[in-house]
């Protein structure tokens, strides 16, 4: 390492984490994730002082963790009662940052001291050794890993469909080994390029080997089940939306009648709306007398009024909690002509959201109005004699859930929103998310917001329409809808990737173990 370089060994993985904020929201200078390891990778592979090696990954992790995380957690807000939950979401980003910089910070010492002769192999390990912590912390943190490499290509649809064989993690593999092939490019270009060469002319076999028969099988035409069009409501203006009311005995809610009045032009045969018609719930049969208002109107009322505000050809989703035989379950409702035609109940609750676990409830510490129950687990709704797939808020970051959903489903709905963030950042990736549920399992996505992004995803991840997140509209579609066809992915899920990165693991060991036994 030359002097100058010793002295500001710092700059390297500096640069990396700024090439990273700038490959994501709100640049979306996509081309940077290519190439934004490359300077952390050549660090570690230059730089003999272990400690580092590891606080030079530290560094690249936490400038981009810190960025994503302080703009998410601090615009955080929840019930007024929750204030002290509030505030420790707000502090995540201390946690946050440390947690990010710890493990990959690790992982680039783990990769600086396993590098060996072989430069094909060295490529792959890089790869491995980032997503492998990618991994863990989107295991930590719930599905909600905003900062995963593979997010930067929603841009390259070509790219994405390495999702079908390995999921999300599979797709940053590949942009990472690709830094990986550069970094020892410029390593040993000048003093072995032959074995430069042959390892860049393995990796583009292998490369082609895998992209070529997954993109014929993805291409091969399917049978056409039926033609849907969509009309889907976003008002973009957090200040501009409004909730119904029950006014003796009568739901009216005029704000979401004038939109319905615009999205029924065309009179399409799915209207989304992807909120709740009340600020509480919905209750179904006779009221309930509890200490709190939260049961706003009923089933029956809302019914009576969207029956007058949609011809009866046109079904309408909304998202909203309902109560029913004591329990509260937070769901999708399909409404046509007055009567609640399908439903999906959300299967897989989000603690502290949908629930108050019971450890905290012991200790006085509530974060919500009132508990959901969770659905069960094979529950689904149907359309028009179609079944429809549903991901519900937080379930959007459960890929295993719309792994099962592809079996049967020729569609997705990924209804949501985080308008407890004052920032778009999390919605923004949440719409990256449904893309690549969708690309993942060859099924359409659509993702609904009511303040935005919101978009429609067709099979290979690439968006056929969206509304920007602050801009009021309809977004409009009509999907093909065609029996589905579940990928490798949605067959094995992590299990193809599990084994390529054990692979790599051992061979990159197994040199190391008898170079110590020859030793001794």
């Amino acid at each position: 390492m030359s002097g100058k370089l010793h002295a500001y060994w710092w700059a390297l993985p500096l640069s990396s984490g700024i090439f990273f904020l700038l490959a994501f929201y709100p640049f979306d200078w996509w081309p940077f994730a290519f190439i934004a390891l490359v300077p952390l990778y050549y660090f570690a592979a230059v730089e003999r002082s272990g400690r580092r090696v590891f606080w030079g990954g530290f560094i690249t992790a936490a400038c981009f963790s810190f960025s994503l995380s302080y703009f998410t957690v601090i615009g955080f807000h929840w019930l007024p009662q929750a204030y002290l939950f509030a505030d420790l979401v707000r502090l995540s980003v201390v946690p946050i940052v440390l947690c990010s910089g710890g493990m990959i910070g690790a992982f680039i010492w783990a990769y600086s001291r396993l590098r060996g002769e072989s430069v094909f192999l060295n490529a792959l390990l890089a790869a491995a050794f980032y997503v492998i912590p990618e991994l863990l912390l989107r295991a930590v943190f719930g599905g909600y890993y905003l900062g995963t490499l593979a997010y930067a290509a929603t841009s390259v649809p070509a790219l994405m469909s390495f999702a079908a064989l390995g999921g999300t993690p599979l797709v940053s593999f590949v942009i990472a080994w690709l830094s990986g092939i550069l970094v020892e490019a410029l390593l040993w270009w000048r003093s072995r390029p032959r074995a430069v060469a042959g390892a860049a002319g393995l990796s583009l076999l292998m490369f082609v080997a895998a992209f070529l028969p997954n993109w014929l099988f993805l291409h091969v035409p399917a049978a056409p089940v039926r033609t849907l069009s969509v009309a889907l409501i976003q008002d973009g203006d957090r200040t501009k939306a409004s909730f119904g009311s029950d006014q003796n005995g009568t739901f009216s809610f005029p704000q979401l009648g004038t939109q319905l009045d615009n999205a029924a032009q065309g009179k399409p045969d799915l209207v989304i709306y992807p909120f709740s018609p009340v600020e509480g719930t919905l209750y179904r049969g006779a009221k309930t007398i509890f200490d709190k208002n939260i049961l706003v109107a009923s089933e029956t009322e809302f019914a009576a009024w969207e029956a007058r505000q949609l011809p009866a050809s046109t079904t309408l989703l909304t998202w909203n909690n309902v109560y029913v035989q004591t329990r509260f379950m937070n769901e999708y409702e399909f409404w046509q002509d007055g009567k609640v035609v399908s439903e999906y109940q959300k299967r897989e609750l989000f603690p502290f959201m949908d629930y108050t676990p019971q450890w905290a409830q012991r200790i006085g510490f509530f974060t919500t109005p009132f508990d959901s129950a969770a659905g069960i687990p094979d529950n689904h709704a149907e359309f028009a004699g179609v079944p429809i797939g549903g991901l519900l808020c937080s379930e959007l970051d459960q890929p295993d859930l719309a792994r099962g959903e592809a079996f049967f489903a020729p569609l997705i709905i990924a209804v949501g929103s985080e308008a407890m963030f004052d920032s778009p950042v999390a919605s923004e990736y949440s719409l990256k998310a449904a893309q690549f549920r969708a690309a993942e399992n060859n099924v359409p996505v659509i993702r609904g917001n009511l303040l935005g992004p919101s978009g429609i995803a067709a099979r290979d991840g690439s968006l056929i329409a969206a509304l920007p997140a602050g801009r009021g509209g309809i977004l409009r579609a009509s999907l093909i809808l065609t029996a589905p066809r579940p990928t490798l992915y949605s067959r094995l899920g992590d299990a193809p990737l599990f084994v390529l990165l054990c692979g790599i693991l051992a061979s990159a060991l197994w040199p190391k173990r008898l170079r110590s036994r020859v030793q001794n």
